[in-house]
């Protein structure tokens, strides 16, 4: 369900009042999700498709280093020295496997695998989308230089103005695109016209993430704020670790909690993207979690009326989908809630149902096959508690999106 995942983001990102345009770099043969992106353009909103054949030509104009002297391969600039040998990018003699990835610090660090790009490929690919937009820059302004000929800056702002009005409410008419697996009446509640369209708030206990630099996630934005930094430098509030969190009962908070070994022991900041979640096991009893809470509904302007209670949990997943012990229970495991392993409220309502969407995310029902859920009579939100009924297990949840 790849390419549905990124219809739904390209098409919400396309409602944001900027309006602004989307660049796919790297989609090979898929396509699916050529004609699904061909679709949004059509439908008026802007975007650029990476020419494959120019990524081709690209890669065949990097210089092959195998056969050079080592003083004309030292010459070369870093982004393309030893990044071609004997025809192959990334690997190969006479240097190119060795310096697929950089070495200024932390060189056992993770990740460091033959199916992941080095940063050399990463700069290629930067630099073509960077490119790309000068090249735009360049030709928005010698189109308003040539338009300035003919007519008076506020003129042709109000024109401009005007067209991009124009089109974006051109846009929001258009059918639906389809979205395969999620179309209406695919999947039991889901409103596909919710999930694109609708308003809607997101709570994740991932990084990189703006409101857990600014301590709004934890309501920590006066003393617990800053920005991604190497492990144990951090200012922002980054939770307990694993073990603390299943050696000591919660408050009746989900807490949020990390394990260590997803953290990267080195002074350089080499992942700022961590898998974090909100904890909860079975001797926390009934744990909650607030969906806004109050300096998420005073940051965001939260307004209740726009929010129908359409919720969508997603799993906490461990390093690479693997825990290191049998004693965690997914949110997208049905089987396990029907076997009553867990259970679930929402503003004190019953969750009844579970219903798969997509990998580790599932969409909750209520009782009487209630799809939606009644917002909280005083603040508007959602009240999410959760409670594990088998010993020695434990629950993780990476994000909730309300719709």
């Amino acid at each position: 369900n790849e390419h549905q995942k990124m219809m739904m983001f390209l098409y919400r990102a396309a409602m944001v009042p900027s309006h602004p345009f989307f660049v796919v770099v790297e989609i090979g043969g898929h396509n699916v999700w050529r004609k699904q992106l061909d679709k949004l353009v059509r439908m008026g909103q802007g975007g650029f498709l990476s020419d494959d054949k120019g990524v081709k030509s690209i890669k065949e104009g990097i210089p092959d280093t195998f056969g050079m002297l080592e003083e004309e391969i030292r010459a070369m600039p870093p982004l393309v020295r030893n990044f071609k040998c004997s025809g192959q990018l990334e690997k190969g003699d006479p240097h190119c496997g060795d310096e697929k990835y950089t070495d200024y610090a932390c060189t056992a660090r993770k990740g460091k695998v033959s199916w992941h790009p080095g940063f050399k490929y990463h700069a290629l690919i930067g630099t073509r989308m960077a490119l790309l937009v000068t090249q735009l820059l360049i030709d928005a302004l010698e189109e308003l230089v040539s338009d300035l000929e003919t007519t008076d800056v506020d003129s042709l702002l109000a024109k401009l103005k005007e067209e991009d009005a124009a089109r974006f409410a051109n846009f929001q008419k258009q059918p639906l695109p389809s979205m395969g697996a999620w179309d209406d009446g695919k999947i039991e509640g889901m409103d596909i016209g919710l999930l694109l369209k609708s308003d809607g708030i997101c709570k994740t206990a991932r990084t990189p993430s703006f409101t857990r630099y600014e301590g709004i996630l934890t309501e920590r934005t006066n003393d617990r704020v800053g920005e991604f930094a190497p492990p144990h430098r951090e200012s922002y509030d980054v939770g307990i670790p694993l073990e603390d969190a299943q050696a000591t009962p919660g408050n009746g908070q989900m807490r949020l909690a990390y394990d260590p070994n997803d953290r990267e022991k080195c002074d350089e900041i080499v992942k700022p993207d961590y898998k974090d979640y909100f904890y909860v096991d079975k001797k926390d009893g009934w744990s909650m979690l607030s969906v806004p809470n109050k300096a998420e509904r005073q940051a965001f302007q939260y307004d209740p009326s726009k929010m129908k209670g359409m919720i969508v949990v997603c799993d906490g997943v461990c390093e690479r989908g693997k825990c290191k012990k049998d004693d965690k229970i997914s949110f997208a495991d049905i089987e396990m809630f029907k076997a009553n392993a867990f259970e679930m409220k929402v503003n004190n309502v019953p969750v009844a149902n579970l219903v798969a969407f997509g990998g580790d995310c599932i969409l909750l029902h209520g009782t009487d096959g209630m799809t939606t859920f009644q917002k909280h009579a005083d603040h508007g939100g959602f009240d999410l508690t959760v409670k594990v009924n088998e010993d020695g297990k434990h629950m993780r949840m990476a994000t909730v999106a309300i719709f």
